[in-house]
């Protein structure tokens, strides 16, 4: 469902982010969702108006500083994305250090 055009989609809350992570256990497949085949960046574009990135960032912010809610949905979720979100950390100081980014 997407929002009239001069309004926007109510913000996602950590249940639905998490919820949505739980139903796509591989990013790179298609879901059916209401009859059609959607990728996960679909499905984030049309719940909510956001772009990948910006979902990313909003669900890396509801771990580090709603983490509870998140793991009273779904902790086998959470923690995997707790390592994604390590990875990424991690991956981010190298490339500082190194003097790419």
């Amino acid at each position: 469902m997407t929002a009239p055009k001069n309004e926007r989609p109510p913000a996602p809350t950590p249940r639905e982010m998490i919820e949505l992570e739980a139903s796509f256990p591989d990013r790179s497949k298609r879901l059916n969702v209401d009859g059609r085949l959607l990728t996960h960046s679909d499905v984030v574009r049309e719940r909510w108006g956001l772009s990948e990135t910006r979902y990313w960032e909003r669900l890396f912010h509801a771990l580090g500083y709603q983490m509870q809610a998140c793991l009273d949905v779904n902790p086998e979720v959470t923690y995997r994305l707790l390592g994604v979100a390590a990875r990424r950390k991690k991956s981010r100081a190298d490339r500082s250090m190194a003097g790419l980014a």
